[in-house]
């Protein structure tokens, strides 16, 4: 933990202390990465062979030969800035070439570099990890996970600001889903749509709301 406070402080003070989309993607540009914000006709998921891949993430990040963060268009500018510094802390834990590390090893260290960068005072998202975690504390289990969906070949990543911040597998042990306030649909640790979600068990999820369309709990 403290390796990855020290990447997000290294982050950090390279962009000025101030978190924005902007100086998040000219850091990870003068790395060599290139970033593509996507739709259904962007020419680089037909050259790559990524139209299908697309299809399932908001932002994953290719590297084969060229490195290429894509970022779905059509998203709001705040999650495009979570999905970007989510991407940015697998590239600076060196996840895209470490064959030793388990996918959910690096989706929590990942996890680790976002959420301390989020926390910086001069973050803009500070106000919503703050206020995520009062609805949190609201909860029995004080227990709260903001979600994104993207992948490093198979990988599907979850944020979670918790007391203790476990691996996803534990996660899934629990068997548990996640609903909003307003929603009326529970959803994976993984949906894009579970923003500022809390848990609730799967029995009682079942019986009072209706399975994601998108992520598909009950398949899992």
């Amino acid at each position: 933990m403290k390796e990855i406070k020290k990447l997000a402080r290294k982050f950090l003070r390279a962009i000025g202390g101030k978190v924005t989309y902007e100086r998040a993607a000219d850091y990870i540009v003068s790395k060599g990465y290139s970033i593509i914000l996507y739709d259904e006709t962007t020419d680089e998921l037909y050259r790559f062979a990524l139209e299908e891949l697309a299809e399932q993430r908001h932002a994953f990040t290719y590297c084969e030969n060229v490195k290429i963060i894509f970022i779905r268009r059509s998203i709001i500018e705040y999650e495009k800035l979570m999905l970007l510094l989510h991407e940015i802390g697998h590239i600076e834990c060196n996840h895209l070439y470490d064959d030793v590390k388990t996918p959910s090893r690096k989706e929590y260290e990942a996890n680790l570099f976002y959420n301390f960068v989020i926390a910086a005072p001069a973050s803009p998202l500070r106000p919503l990890l703050f206020s995520a975690l009062l609805i949190a504390s609201l909860s029995i289990n004080v227990y709260l996970v903001i979600t994104l969906q993207n992948t490093h070949a198979t990988d599907t990543a979850f944020i979670s600001t918790s007391r203790s911040l476990p691996y996803p597998q534990e996660q899934e042990e629990q068997k548990v889903y996640y609903v909003t306030r307003t929603g009326k649909k529970y959803h994976t640790a993984s949906c894009p749509y579970a923003i500022s979600a809390v848990p609730i068990d799967a029995a009682t999820a079942e019986k009072l709301y209706e399975p994601c369309l998108f992520c598909k709990p009950d398949n899992n």
